[in-house]
């Protein structure tokens, strides 16, 4: 071997031991009033996303593809946050503040820049005008039968939005678009679904988190059919995520889990809720890393 292509071999191999992981892992505490940011490869604790004391039960979290800004759900101030997703993480307003019965949870984007909001309160989907966070409309109306919508509201790649029901433990299906509401999708209490939290969406078939049932279960996305137990003896599931690897990133017990989404089978701990400070854990979120390198093309 040349020492040209020596070099260039541990040239390879010293930028990968370096480089930066390309996303980072954003985990919401309800009772440690905060949202704690890890590396989302090592599982390292990073920083806190505010240290200025803005968010009261932080629930959902989501980037906001229209403006490329964090949306952070603060329920206990009845608010909607953003937050810079650049390196300082800098707090930029309050986008939406609602009434003290609204107890808002879960907050989800449509590609036509649409913005919904769930409020636990009033067992509610509302629409929000994306200029200025003011309620425009109501997709899921209180008396639909779902109650409790949660922080688990997820928008579908087809479009579709998803709302889990932490008191009905059921999940609403909704199209925006012709406003057509199936509120239980999945009926309360299927499979042995209770308490319904997280919702994230595999195309044909979404995932669905029941904290009180400590179970992951997969339903079909076009008909709500219980198609299988994914996970079960869980330690009151919350949040969950896709990782980039295709695994599930489950919130149990303040821990962030990683599962394989085919057999269930536990991968390994990525990150510890302690790290960060985490009490009552309720959402997670991988969102772009700031600080991420690009070496010869690649994304690192």
């Amino acid at each position: 071997m040349s020492i040209r292509i020596a070099a260039w071999l541990l040239s390879l191999v010293t930028a990968g031991a370096h480089a930066t992981c390309a996303q980072h892992l954003l985990v919401s505490g309800y009772f440690s009033d905060n949202v704690a940011i890890y590396d989302a490869c090592s599982g390292a604790f990073l920083r806190q996303l505010d240290e200025a004391g803005h968010v009261h039960g932080a629930q959902a979290v989501r980037l906001n593809p229209a403006d490329g800004l964090l949306y952070v759900v603060s329920e206990r101030d009845d608010q909607v946050q953003r937050y810079r997703a650049d390196l300082d993480y800098a707090f930029v307003d309050v986008f939406a503040q609602f009434g003290a019965d609204v107890d808002p949870t879960g907050i989800a984007f449509g590609a036509d820049g649409r913005v919904y909001v769930a409020s636990y309160g009033t067992s509610r989907v509302l629409e929000l005008d994306p200029a200025d966070g003011t309620v425009i409309g109501t997709v899921l109306p209180s008396d639909s039968g779902l109650l409790g919508a949660d922080n688990g509201l997820a928008m579908s790649g087809a479009g579709l939005l998803y709302v889990p029901g932490y008191d009905s433990s059921s999940v609403a299906r909704i199209d925006p678009a012709t406003m057509q509401v199936e509120a239980a999708f999945v009926p309360g209490g299927s499979a042995g679904l209770f308490e319904t939290r997280g919702i994230v969406d595999e195309g044909a078939t979404i995932l669905v988190g029941g904290e009180g049932s400590g179970a992951i279960y997969r339903f079909d996305a076009t008909t709500g059919e219980y198609l299988g137990t994914v996970v079960s003896g869980l330690n009151h599931p919350t949040g969950l995520a896709i990782a980039p690897d295709g695994s599930l990133l489950v919130l149990a017990g303040n821990r962030v889990r990683r599962h394989d989404r085919a057999s269930g089978a536990l991968l390994g701990i990525l990150a510890e809720g302690a790290a960060g400070g985490i009490s009552g854990g309720t959402f997670l979120a991988l969102v772009p890393n700031p600080e991420a390198i690009f070496e010869d093309g690649f994304d690192a």
